[in-house]
């Protein structure tokens, strides 16, 4: 929507030339109800504070659907950067829907004025000058953590050299390729032999009896193959509210439905980012007995090894494939659980690459 005049500018997106304007417009409206408060006969004042709420809220409207639009068009970062770009955009909407209520009071309080050309410091008056104070303050909060994007996580800057990575130790196991981060992050890397890491450290969960997921010993470059034969999930043993889970598989021999697992307690409770070899994207729910479809999309699929990734923080949920956002949805968690791969079809997958980060509040 804001493509057009983003390419007129050097920002990566408009977010960042918006955001100043809601801010400065409601402070100077809240500064200008105070001093109508204070010199009563200055009606301008008055008029002046509500048509200050009024451009402040459409601006913050604007800014708001701008920023949306930047956090779906920066594709992957961190899983930290995508807990506070979550809880930015809900502090946002927070800010949006309260100064909507100010501005429609302060409007209505001006209409109600006397017709004796004077400001009344009535209740109703007063209260809602205290709840703009409120709302000064949730805007403060929601800058705050747009600063936190920039500055501390490095959201849509060029930072240079990318920071390093958490210390690891390798996992007790001479036949596997596991790693697990300081931060409790898991980095899987197998090779073609490392057929004992399935059910040696993950768990392969079958959705019926007819279903399997069974290491196969195939002497390739890289990478563990595994035969799919109906729906069949590979977990870690780990429960995570909030998870950022990559994965980078060959596909070439599989057929049907692929993608990651979050936030699972059973089969019938879980998310899913479902993708398909026919370039179908899906954002799943399932919470017995019904599956939801959150959001939807396309992606290019072709030959070649698949780079997928879903961030999951608070309420918001994205999928990624090669870098490129293209699913975000939105649903309240229904608890921890655990997080991996997830398989319908029949085939066979070669895993490169699986990477389970927690996101820490």
């Amino acid at each position: 929507m804001f493509d057009w005049i983003a390419n007129l500018t050097a920002l990566p997106n408009l977010h960042p030339a918006l955001v100043h304007f809601p801010i400065a417009l409601f402070m100077m409206a809240v500064l200008l109800d105070l001093g109508s408060l204070l010199f009563k006969r200055q009606v301008w004042l008055d008029n002046a504070a509500v048509f200050l709420y009024a451009t402040g809220w459409l601006g913050a409207l604007v800014t708001y659907f701008a920023g949306r639009q930047a956090a779906d068009s920066v594709g992957m970062v961190s899983p930290d950067a995508q807990l506070v770009m979550a809880t930015h955009s809900d502090w946002a909407l927070y800010t949006l829907l309260f100064f909507f209520l100010v501005t429609g009071l302060r409007i209505f309080v001006m209409r109600k004025q006397s017709a004796e050309n004077q400001i009344q410091s009535t209740p109703l008056r007063l209260a809602v000058f205290v709840l703009a104070i409120v709302g000064i303050g949730l805007l403060m909060r929601t800058a705050d953590l747009g600063g936190a994007l920039v500055y501390q996580h490095g959201v849509a800057v060029n930072l240079g050299a990318p920071a390093a990575t958490p210390p690891q130790t390798a996992i007790p196991s001479a036949k596997t390729r596991l790693k697990r981060a300081a931060n409790g992050g898991l980095q899987w890397q197998p090779l073609a032999s490392d057929t004992n890491a399935i059910g040696e450290f993950w768990l392969p969960f079958a959705a019926d009896s007819m279903a399997r997921l069974t290491p196969v010993y195939r002497p390739v470059p890289q990478g563990l193959a595994l035969a799919v034969e109906g729906e069949s999930f590979l977990l870690t043993p780990d429960s995570s509210l909030n998870v950022q889970v990559e994965a980078v598989l060959d596909l070439s021999e599989f057929q049907g439905e692929f993608g990651l697992a979050y936030r699972w307690q059973t089969a019938q409770l879980t998310g899913l980012f479902a993708l398909s070899t026919g370039a179908n994207a899906r954002l799943l729910e399932r919470r017995n007995p019904k599956t939801r479809a959150l959001d939807s999309g396309k992606f290019a699929f072709g030959p070649g090894p698949i780079r997928i990734a879903a961030s999951v923080a608070g309420s918001h949920l994205k999928g990624f494939v090669n870098g490129k956002q293209v699913v975000h949805g939105h649903t309240k968690p229904a608890g921890p659980g655990r997080a991996g791969l997830w398989f319908n079809g029949r085939g066979t997958v070669r895993v490169l690459s699986v990477t389970i980060t927690p996101i820490q509040k």
